[in-house]
């Protein structure tokens, strides 16, 4: 199931992180990758849905890691970490379409542990399906239909 498999984190080389915080992170179901991004080529990039954790400093502006994104792909779950005299631009990449941003000293277990929770959740809606029976199909129609809105469902087997 999606939800118990592990999540790769592209890391920010530019972000330090240390052994206790890897394995931290690796009993969240979370695998820490150091890349430098300017570097990264697109066969590097995961197929699989990810995460990448990317420092503020590694772009000339919010614009750019905006464009450097959306390179990326689609099932990517952007984090931003952002230094303590930088909140506007924080502010502005959650705008543009950053899903969380940290700032040094807030990136303990336990927000990691949410992050984990919601990307997953995001990852998953985003991540495609295959029904085999009609009903499935069906309800999959009308879920479709009905967009971004939030659609819960309860089935009698």
């Amino acid at each position: 199931m999606f939800e118990e498999q592990p999540l790769e984190i592209l890391w920010d080389d530019l972000i330090p992180i240390s052994l206790d915080h890897t394995a931290n992170l690796s009993r969240l179901g979370l695998t820490p990758v150091p890349v430098a991004l300017h570097s990264l080529e697109k066969g590097a990039i995961p197929k699989a849905p990810f995460l990448i954790y990317i420092a503020l400093e590694s772009f000339a502006s919010v614009d750019a890691m905006i464009v450097f994104l959306k390179s990326i792909g689609s099932h990517a779950y952007p984090l931003l970490r952002i230094g303590s005299d930088q909140l506007d631009e924080g502010v502005e990449a959650l705008r543009l379409g950053v899903q969380e941003v940290l700032s040094e000293g807030q990136d303990g277990m336990e927000k990691w542990s949410q992050i984990s929770r919601k990307a997953r959740s995001v990852l998953l809606k985003s991540d495609s399906y295959v029904f085999v029976d009609e009903v499935s199909q069906h309800l999959l129609a009308l879920i479709e239909r009905v967009g971004s809105s939030e659609v819960t469902v309860l089935m009698n087997d």
